[in-house]
Formats: structure tokens, sequence, C-alpha cells
């Protein structure tokens, strides 16, 4: 299981060493992804990298509610407008729905899940001041406290967290 971490920094300054420090862990090609920044304004900062929307909304989670629900719809459909053409066949044509509908239910409820922000680090990103920037990590669960007490030490203050719920998953 993966944790995505939240962090209020003061500066530039700050964000590049925190990320040549966060490169530097000896566990970090292994259990830390990112770090990844947003302004404000959500202007790119000049090599300093983005953060992607998997990273400040709920579109995992919509996913996974589309799949269960995409699935459903569809395998009920196919049971009542389909005509039985015997059991074998009657159960391909279920199983065959269920993946369409669970694959299209997906990715519809990722796109409307990639539109709503996470409640807090949304209200952490309009109270930012000039200069200000959230700093955003995906690390390994046994390697939060770590990274969270590095970060602590060199002045990024604790936004937000939560567990990423498809670890290792990435949108095409």
């Amino acid at each position: 299981m993966r944790s995505v971490l939240y962090f209020r920094l003061s500066g530039i300054a700050a964000a590049r060493s925190m990320q040549s420090s966060l490169q530097a862990l000896p566990v970090a090609p292994v259990h830390i992804d990112g770090p990844w920044f947003i302004q404000r304004d959500d202007q790119p900062m000049e090599g300093l990298p983005r953060a992607a929307s998997r990273q400040t909304t709920y579109r995992q989670e919509w996913a996974i509610a589309g799949t269960v629900i995409g699935a459903i719809s569809a395998v009920a459909a196919t049971l009542h407008l389909g005509t039985s053409a015997g059991t074998f066949a009657s159960v391909l044509a279920c199983v065959a729905s269920g993946a369409l509908g669970g694959l299209c239910g997906a990715w519809l409820a990722g796109q409307l899940g990639a539109r709503i922000p996470r409640g807090k680090v949304a209200r952490e990103r309009a109270q930012l001041a000039q200069g200000e920037m959230l700093l955003v990590a995906s690390c390994a669960a046994d390697a939060k406290d770590s990274v969270k007490r590095m970060i602590h030490e060199l002045g990024g203050v604790s936004v937000e967290e939560h567990s990423d719920v498809m670890p290792g998953f990435r949108w095409a």
C-alpha cells in the first residue's frame, strides 16, 4: 500500500533542498515517487515537476466505484435484454459484458472523479501566499514516517495524507 503525503513549503529554495534530499534517501528508488509541486496559480516552476490530477483529485476512488457499477449494470442489461442460447453462451456473454462494462465504467467515473479536487488540498492551495507551494510525495507505507520526519526537519508543514487505493496503476 502506498501513501500520498502533502506538505506546505515556504519557498523555491526549500523545495529544491527537499527534492534533492528525498532523491538522496537510500530507499528512494524503490519506495518514494516524486516529489511534485503545486503553486496557488498553477503556473509551472522552473526545474520542479508539477503534480498530476491523480494526486490531487478523487480520480482513483471514483474509477473503482465506476468499475463495480459498470460491470453490474452491463451484466444486468445482458440478462434482461439478451436471449439465452444455452448456459455456456449466457455465462460467456455475462462475463464479456461485465468486463466491458467495468472498463467503460472505470474510464467514465475516472474522468468525472478527476474533476473533483481533494477538499483539504484545495483549501490549503487556496490559502497559499505568494512564493509558498505544496509538495506532494508518494511513498510506500513502511517509508512514510521517515519521509514525514525528514520533510518536517527541512521546514515542511504536513497538510494531508491519504492511502493510494490502486498502487502503481497509471492511466493511459
